[in-house]
């Protein structure tokens, strides 16, 4: 355990000799660092006789307590996570056994379950009222949607615990619920487990900003072509198939299964259904509907589910097959890219303040996990019964107190006075304080303001000089150039 946790005494602000003679043997020569060595080894060697003795003079007193090393270890953030990680793996494993367990399952398996997230349950709701206790600005909106449905599981659980035990139960109704909850309860682990790591928690933020922004971009622009596609397909491919909840469903799967494995299958046709396609081509006229005699229903009932070929039925499916997977899978592998390379300068920045925020909420988690959280509740209710307990002791001996003695003279009059002269020096010193502080940057903004001007001042004197040498420089050529010509 103390590969997380080290404990060292105080130092005091002091440098040894050794470090001393280290950082100053750089300013000589080699020869002179060998003797500098020489005469700092002969002065170690009469220290350590002295240094020997201010340390047994110190002896056990300046080492931390053993029970405050233990407090300190137990309490630490980084014991608190590695701790709640390896119970909550724990917890996820027994979860994932109570799923899988054939058939009914195990009333024992989920009822150590039910315990192991009502310990879950109240350590959230502690820590979020810690929380919201300390940081009254910070959002605990996800937190409330974690209590919600945390809660929610924990009731349908327990009826079906108790179904179980006073008659029967749907079992794959279940199975289904408890495949729901498991799949929450893995996600739940995203957002502790992944941002304490340095490489996955930036890792995270970049997947979140591309799912809350390009993929929801992405499925709004998709939705019109799975509409257009699912019912289009759908009718030149299935003309008979009536109006039912079916049909809604292979309205919306099938182009969504279309992203990946395009079916085609169905786009020949059956051949055993061609004749009755055939015949039922001149059902439909002016006059006269024969889809609703008798034998006409029954040709109908036959080709509900029965593909019809056509070359349109292949036109629409390749249209929106080359339209999703050629443009649009396309687009959005392009927008993560851009996103990706967006968030790239500010994830870490992100993420740091994240870790500092995960950091922070298991410093309010209990000290124990759950399930043993409810060693830490029996605690805390225990400690509350006795404070207000001894509380209570406290105020009935001091009514006593005062019973027997002058309510004057128990305690001095109070002097309103002298307490609001005080609060009114509080007020004036902070006052003044602040004037002094403003008082100071102007003065600054001043002498910033007047080297300003000076700067300025002197690049035209410097400007003014330059041109008055230059007219020199051009003056002295002509007259040599004069001279020159008069010889």
């Amino acid at each position: 355990m103390y590969i997380w946790i080290r404990f060292s005494p105080s130092v005091k602000d002091s440098v040894d000799e050794d470090d001393m003679f280290v950082d100053d043997a750089d300013d000589y020569d080699d020869d002179e660092v060998e003797d500098l060595a020489m005469s700092n080894r002969k002065k170690s060697r009469k220290n350590i006789g002295s240094k020997l003795r201010a340390a047994l003079k110190k002896g056990i007193q300046s080492e931390t307590p053993f029970y405050e090393k233990y407090y300190l270890l137990c309490t630490a953030p980084i014991t608190k996570f590695w701790t709640t990680q390896i119970f909550y793996f724990m917890f996820l494993g027994l979860f994932s056994l109570a799923t899988l367990w054939p058939t009914c399952g195990n009333r024992l398996l989920d009822g150590i379950v039910w315990f192991w997230v009502l310990m879950i349950h109240i350590e959230l709701v502690w820590r979020t009222y810690r929380k919201r206790q300390k940081f009254k600005t910070i959002s605990l909106l996800w937190s409330y949607v974690d209590i919600g449905l945390i809660t929610f599981f924990l009731i349908i659980l327990g009826l079906r615990i108790v179904r179980l035990y006073s008659g029967s139960s749907d079992y794959t109704e279940a199975k289904e619920f408890n495949c729901y909850a498991l799949i929450y309860f893995y996600y739940r682990l995203l957002g502790v487990y992944l941002p304490i790591s340095p490489t996955l928690g930036p890792m995270l933020i970049r997947i979140q900003r591309m799912i809350t922004q390009d993929f929801v971009v992405f499925v709004r622009m998709f939705l019109i072509f799975m509409i257009v596609g699912g019912v289009t397909i759908q009718a030149i491919i299935y003309p008979h198939w009536p109006l039912n909840g079916e049909l809604l469903k292979r309205i919306i799967t099938r182009p969504i299964y279309a992203m990946w494995l395009t079916q085609v299958s169905d786009l020949d046709g059956d051949p055993r259904c061609s004749p009755d396609y055939e015949r039922t081509l001149s059902y439909c006229h002016v006059g006269h509907n024969y889809s609703t005699s008798q034998e006409g229903y029954m040709d109908i009932k036959r080709l509900e589910q029965c593909p019809y070929s056509s070359f349109s039925g292949y036109i629409v499916t390749l249209k929106y097959v080359m339209i999703c997977k050629l443009i649009l899978v396309t687009l959005l592998f392009a927008m993560f890219s851009l996103t990706n390379a967006q968030v790239n300068t500010i994830a870490s920045d992100i993420w740091k303040f994240q870790r500092y925020v995960l950091i922070e909420d298991f410093v309010e988690r209990l000290t124990l996990p759950p399930p043993l959280t409810v060693f830490n509740v029996l605690f805390i209710l225990m400690k509350n019964i006795v404070r207000k307990w001894t509380a209570s002791v406290k105020k009935c001996c001091k009514k006593t107190k005062n019973e027997h003695s002058s309510p004057c003279a128990a305690d001095g009059p109070w002097d309103d006075a002298g307490f609001w002269r005080k609060v009114v020096q509080e007020y004036t010193a902070r006052e003044d304080a602040k004037a002094d502080k403003d008082a100071k940057a102007n003065r600054l903004d001043d002498v910033l303001t007047l080297i300003q001007e000076d700067l300025r001042r002197q690049q035209k004197d410097n400007k003014r000089l330059n041109d008055r040498m230059l007219e020199i420089e051009r003056l002295i050529k002509a007259q040599a150039t004069g001279q020159g010509s008069s010889d």
